[in-house]
């Protein structure tokens, strides 16, 4: 190496390109309504300027004769640049839908509309061998079940906690229901 030769570092403008680089992947909308709760935002404009003064730095330090000026310029216009950019992120105020997965319970009253469908009667006398049967009583408490998830299911704002609340209560009403069965003893 000679004397009279300048070594130019440009580590800290390659350093500030690359984290310049992953910062400017960022939602771009017009409106906050748009994005949503907790992410942040910019317009289109704002992104171009943060893009154009990245690659004005990336071409500084792809230049084979910049000078040190020339590179700490260019970190000092990207610094300047990163600011402003950080500066104009916005948050987002759209509500995340929330999506509530009813299938569990759906299934649930689907098979307890057909377990209901059983013999009502107030003696197993009256009832055939081998048939099952409820009371009047029995079989209105497992209605009213049913009715209370079927409720739950065509709530439009019901929660998922709701959700897993009726399919719990409907699935102890099941086993509620299949305990009180009794067996008929009429002889044909």
């Amino acid at each position: 190496m000679r004397d009279s030769e300048v070594i130019i570092n440009k580590t800290a403008l390659t350093e500030a390109i690359t984290v310049a680089n992953t910062a400017k992947n960022i939602t771009v909308d017009t409106d906050e309504a748009n994005v949503e709760e907790g992410t942040k935002w910019v317009t289109a404009g704002e992104k171009q300027a943060y893009v154009d003064a990245i690659a004005l730095a990336q071409e500084i330090a792809d230049k084979a004769d910049a000078t040190q000026e020339d590179v700490n310029d260019a970190i000092s216009k990207l610094a300047t640049a990163t600011s402003t950019f950080k500066a104009a992120q916005k948050d987002g105020t759209k509500k995340a839908v929330i999506v509530v997965d009813k299938t569990a319970l759906t299934e649930a009253i689907i098979a307890a509309n057909t377990a209901k469908n059983i013999t009502v009667d107030t003696d197993e006398a009256n009832v055939e061998e081998g048939t099952k049967w409820v009371t009047a009583g029995e079989k209105q408490a497992y209605v009213d079940a049913i009715a209370l998830a079927q409720e739950i299911a065509d709530k439009a704002d019901a929660t998922q906690e709701d959700v897993n609340d009726a399919v719990s209560k409907l699935a102890t009403a099941t086993v509620t229901f299949q305990t009180a069965q009794k067996d008929g003893t009429k002889q044909p």
